[in-house]
């Protein structure tokens, strides 16, 4: 279809200089490409679910975080300086935070539906909840107060599923550690709870993440700007986020692409009046969908169209540009929306939270075993999924897609030792020979790493057909891992992996058996040399 208006687009150019006007068969041929072309977009991207999940963040309850701010206001906090290198200070006034927390409040209050999710995304996260981290450091030592937001904080936090709050805290505990590429937050003895990070279970880990944004994390800020550590990570929902939360709807956590998805979608409807002379309803009509949706007349859509009313943009021009990113961003959405892999990341991060008490569970039991709770987890959350033989081959589990896609899942555990690249090929080849026994299918190389060496794999798709998933539930925390192999795409069709290795392999099991036999033989040689000198004596 994009072909299909590039060659339309043609065609106008030649009737231009032959000094035609664009004609209403032309205007009909757009109309049918778009239209066509949205409705494939609605169904490859999901775009009422996205769209539902996007108005649902618009939907805050500022009132809490309110109330909050005024508890706070009349404790009358105290200044304190954060001192950088050199003689540079800055003087945190909490008047100046409390005014700038009330002035983003109600600048979104009430207008929730005026405003872009991005706006309001950007004023909860960037301005919010950094203003409520700087405020509570006006607060130290003064324990009564961090109580009180912990409170307010907590009872948010149980409006939120099991596998919603697994992900928050997995989100935390990936903030931890110098490694990162912006930097991480540093785990200070005097500032952190012994075992902190380590927490297990729901309601013990919903406590810790209310403690970490109200109190450890202002604390361990001042700490890092104290030792001469400016940077800290950002992205991890704060007070505020969580503070805003309606009732029925938790944090929903809304990406960049799904919100450039919609913009897009939007977009391409103001383009279709303007090329078509065709009202949006007739279009809203003929693909099935409400034409009071965010889509059609939300802010997007009428930024847009103000754009092209003025002139702003050509329509001709950046109709093109427009379809073939939507494609894009629809056909990634596609890919990280399916049922399966979503699931699947959940079982990871659950996993990799509770690990310390899994690990001897895992490695206690047989590689069949993992595979009948693995396909219990996926049956419960209505993804069918079971064994499967094809001819002298057994696949480990064979799950199909509500849009028709089909799943080779291949279980391996790494129970000890040092794995290895080639291993990892190895499992990868296994895999590709059940794949290529199905029709089209997708395969998924699920490794339980009990060692201590880390596996990174992306979460991505290699030639679209082929993911790598690691849960690395070793007893040695990430910071404390010594080795790492890591999984990126190439973007060759023939090798999609390059694996890249970082760290030492353990030799001390190695070294201690070489020595026994390097031993043993100079033993045996010396008894030989003795019985020949005695010979030549005799």
């Amino acid at each position: 279809m994009i072909e299909a208006i590039r060659l339309l687009q043609q065609e106008e150019q030649f009737l231009d200089s032959d000094g035609l006007e664009f004609t209403s068969q032309i205007r009909d041929e757009y109309k049918d490409i778009i239209s066509e072309f949205l409705e494939e977009i609605f169904y490859l991207a999901r775009i009422r679910e996205l769209e539902n999940k996007v108005s649902a963040s618009k939907k805050m309850d500022i009132e809490t975080i309110k109330q909050v701010v005024a508890q706070l206001k009349k404790l009358n906090p105290k200044p304190y300086t954060l001192q950088f290198d050199g003689d540079n200070s800055r003087e945190v006034n909490p008047v100046e935070l409390i005014n700038e927390l009330e002035e983003s409040l109600s600048g979104i209050d009430g207008n929730e539906s005026k405003l872009s999710t991005m706006d309001i995304m950007f004023r909860l996260e960037m301005v919010c909840d950094r203003v409520f981290t700087e405020l509570m450091g006006c607060f130290k030592g003064e324990e009564e107060t961090f109580e009180l937001v912990f409170n307010r904080v907590r009872e948010k936090l149980n409006q939120l599923s099991n596998n919603d709050m697994l992900l928050l805290w997995s989100m935390l505990k990936s903030q931890f550690g110098e490694d990162r590429i912006r930097g991480g937050f540093i785990e200070y003895d005097e500032v952190l709870p012994q075992g902190f990070l380590e927490t297990n279970g729901i309601e013990k880990i919903k406590d810790c993440y209310s403690w970490f944004i109200v109190k450890y994390k202002p604390l361990t800020i001042l700490k890092m700007i104290e030792n001469g550590i400016y940077g800290s990570p950002a992205g991890l929902p704060g007070v505020a986020r969580v503070l805003s939360m309606n009732s029925d709807k938790g944090i929903p956590r809304v990406s960049s692409l799904e919100v450039s998805t919609i913009r897009l979608v939007s977009r391409l409807v103001a383009l279709y009046e303007k090329l078509t002379w065709t009202k949006k309803e007739n279009l809203a009509k003929s693909i099935s969908v409400d034409e009071d949706s965010l889509i059609f007349g939300g802010h997007y859509y009428d930024e847009f169209k103000k754009d092209l009313d003025n002139k702003v943009s050509d329509p001709k021009k950046i109709l093109l540009p427009i379809m073939e990113r939507l494609l894009k961003y629809a056909e990634e959405l596609n890919v990280s929306f399916t049922d399966v892999s979503q699931a699947l990341w959940q079982y990871k991060l659950g996993q990799e939270v509770i690990a310390p008490l899994q690990l001897k569970e895992v490695k206690s039991k047989k590689e069949t075993d993992l595979q009948k709770e693995l396909s219990k987890f996926l049956v419960e959350r209505n993804i069918l999924s079971f064994g499967r033989t094809f001819g002298r081959s057994e696949i480990d589990l064979y799950t199909k897609h509500q849009l028709g896609e089909d799943y080779v899942i291949e279980v391996k555990v790494y129970k000890t030792g040092n794995p290895s690249v080639s291993k990892i090929q190895d499992n990868i080849v296994q895999l590709q020979s059940y794949m290529d026994q199905v029709d089209q299918p997708k395969g998924i190389l699920l490794i339980y790493n009990c060692t201590d060496n880390l596996i990174v794999a992306p979460r991505h798709w290699f030639n679209g057909r082929l993911w790598v998933l690691a849960l690395n539930i070793g007893q040695v925390p990430p910071s404390g891992r010594k080795r790492t192999i890591e999984l990126v795409p190439s973007g060759d069709i023939e090798k999609p992996i390059v694996f890249s290795e970082t760290g030492r392999v353990s030799k001390k099991k190695a070294t201690k058996k070489t020595g026994n036999k390097k031993t043993k033989k100079k033993t045996t040689k010396k008894k030989v040399t003795k019985k020949k000198v005695t010979k030549k004596k005799r």
